[in-house]
């Protein structure tokens, strides 16, 4: 089947459903639908679902929808059991209500606190489009930076594309496509916590022998957390998730090794000679650019310096907290939303 052309000149994506989730967004839903309209390929169906907000989400969405490109069928679902206060998996529940209700068999997952890049829903469904025998496709999702705090961010917790493994790579749910059999052969995501569910039903799907695809040139646009308490909960969310479902222990064990080597330099600075400590803010500051060395070494960076090394200390003193604590957890820990996750 070939693919229309809407009135503004993007193609219509025949047996193509993408849906996400939102809550109380009303800060930034209106950026995100703008860039899922800018795009080229636009989805035949696009499902939004939202657990209830009262924020003006809903409304906007519902307005959006009303002037929406012709040939995309907008559905807008309501569910108040899709928050935390219903739900330890709000995500996961209103990602499997509105993939159940799906009319298509192949899926895209994208989340509101990204924007899309214009070529983002061709790139990760084109996989799937062309082979038969592609299951999954993982895109790419980048740093939005807007400021010197969200590029001290980005420094401190992003790898570079180039650093990702294709054969062993997990998507994020940000930037993912599938065949909605997959999902229902793995049995969904999982509904057991606010974080790591895209990790499992990646998981799911590996053990189940099925072909999963890293397309680089799909690309999302993630929005960072504004202040070090956020950035700090955020990344320790994502420990407890992978504790509790007792994912990613490596993760762990590279996350604490590194915070040892650092506290080792300095007690041995401390103790025996002030060289150590040199090395222990010179470890400190190559440490976030491992897979970027490079630009560790431009003159700019230096300016950057207290405040990369600082939130990479945060973000691996964070997630092995986060990991312990759900590791050690007989039922998933409740929390509050973080503004803009």
């Amino acid at each position: 089947m070939s693919a229309d052309v809407t009135r503004h000149g993007s193609r219509i994506l025949p047996g193509v459903t993408l849906v996400c989730t939102v809550y109380r967004e009303a800060a930034g839903i209106g950026e995100f639908l703008d860039s899922i309209a800018a795009m080229h390929a636009q989805p035949e169906e696009f499902i939004i679902l939202d657990g209830g907000s009262d924020d003006g989400t809903v409304e906007t969405i519902r307005e959006r929808f009303a002037t929406w490109e012709a040939g995309v069928q907008c559905r807008l679902i309501i569910d108040p059991s899709c928050t935390i206060a219903s739900t330890p998996a709000p995500i996961a529940k209103g990602r499997n209500i509105a993939i159940r209700e799906a009319r298509h068999d192949l899926i895209a997952v994208t989340d509101a606190g990204c924007l899309v890049d214009p070529d983002w829903l061709g790139a990760i469904v084109g996989p799937l489009l062309r082979e038969h025998s592609v299951t999954m496709v993982g895109g790419w999702y980048e740093p939005l930076i807007r400021n010197f705090f969200d590029e001290c961010q980005a420094l401190a917790s992003f790898r570079p594309p180039a650093s990702v493994n294709a054969e062993t790579f997990l998507p994020s749910s940000r930037s993912v496509a599938f065949r909605k059999r997959i999902w229902q052969a793995v049995g969904g995501y999982p509904e057991i916590g606010l974080a790591a569910e895209d990790t499992l039903f990646d998981l799911r799907v590996r053990s189940s022998g099925e072909r999963i695809v890293y397309e680089s040139s799909a690309i999302v646009h993630w929005k960072l957390r504004p202040s070090v308490r956020l950035f700090g909960r955020l990344i320790y969310r994502y420990g407890v998730g992978d504790g509790f479902c007792r994912i990613e222990r490596m993760n762990a064990v590279r996350n604490a090794g590194k915070l040892g080597v650092g506290l080792v330099l300095l007690g041995l600075g401390v103790a025996m000679h002030p060289a150590f400590i040199a090395l222990a803010l010179v470890y400190w500051w190559l440490l976030p650019f491992v897979f970027k060395l490079r630009e560790a070494f431009r003159i700019r960076r230096m300016a950057q310096y207290p405040v990369v090394a600082f939130l990479k200390i945060v973000s691996d003193l964070a997630y092995v907290s986060g990991f312990l604590v759900g590791w050690n957890s007989r039922a998933y820990p409740r929390y509050h939303r973080i503004p803009g996750s």
